[in-house]
C-alpha cells in the first residue's frame, strides 16, 4: 500500500514503515504492483541531501561567482563608456574569463553526466581535461583578441 508520504510493505506477515517523504518506484509483476521499499534492489528518486555545511558553502561560491561576473561586465560597460580609463591587462582577463567560464561550465557538467551514466573513468577524466583546456584555449584567445581590438 503506498499512501502520500508513508509507505507500507507486507511480505512474509513483516511490515517495514518507511520515512515520511520517500519516494518509490513500483515495479510490475505477475500478480499486480509490488511496492520495493526495503528490497536489496529498490530504488528510489531520492538522492542523498547535502549537509548543512556543504549547502552554506555552495551558496557563497554560487553568490561569489556571480558578484564576479556583475562586476566584470560593470567594469567593462564603464571602460567602454568611458568613466574610466581602462587597462588593458584587466579588460582582457575580463573578456577572456567572461567567454571562458561558460565553457569550463559546459565540460563540467558533460563529464558529470557521463560518470553518472556510468561512462568510463578515463573517457570522463578526458573529458574534464578537455574543458578546461578549452577554457584556457577561450580565455587566452578572447584576451588577445580584446587586446588587438581595443589597445
Amino acid at each position: 500500500m503506498v499512501v502520500r508520504g508513508h509507505c507500507w510493505q507486507t511480505f512474509a506477515g513483516l511490515a517495514t514503515a518507511r520515512r515520511p517523504g520517500d519516494s518509490l518506484i513500483l515495479a510490475r509483476r505477475q500478480h499486480g504492483w509490488l511496492a520495493l521499499a526495503g528490497h536489496p534492489e529498490a530504488v528510489t528518486d531520492r538522492q542523498p541531501r547535502p549537509t548543512a555545511w556543504a549547502s552554506f558553502a555552495r551558496d557563497v561560491l554560487v553568490n561569489l561567482v556571480a558578484n564576479l561576473i556583475a562586476a566584470g561586465i560593470i567594469y567593462l560597460v564603464a571602460a567602454a563608456a568611458g568613466y574610466i580609463k581602462a587597462k588593458p591587462a584587466v579588460t582582457s582577463t575580463i573578456v577572456g574569463l567572461l567567454l571562458g567560464l561558460p565553457v569550463l561550465y559546459l565540460g563540467a557538467r558533460i563529464s558529470q553526466r557521463l560518470a553518472r551514466r556510468g561512462a568510463d573513468k578515463q573517457l570522463v577524466e578526458a573529458v574534464e581535461f578537455g574543458g578546461l583546456v578549452a577554457f584556457v584555449v577561450v580565455m587566452f584567445v578572447a584576451g588577445y583578441i580584446t587586446m588587438e581590438l581595443l589597445f
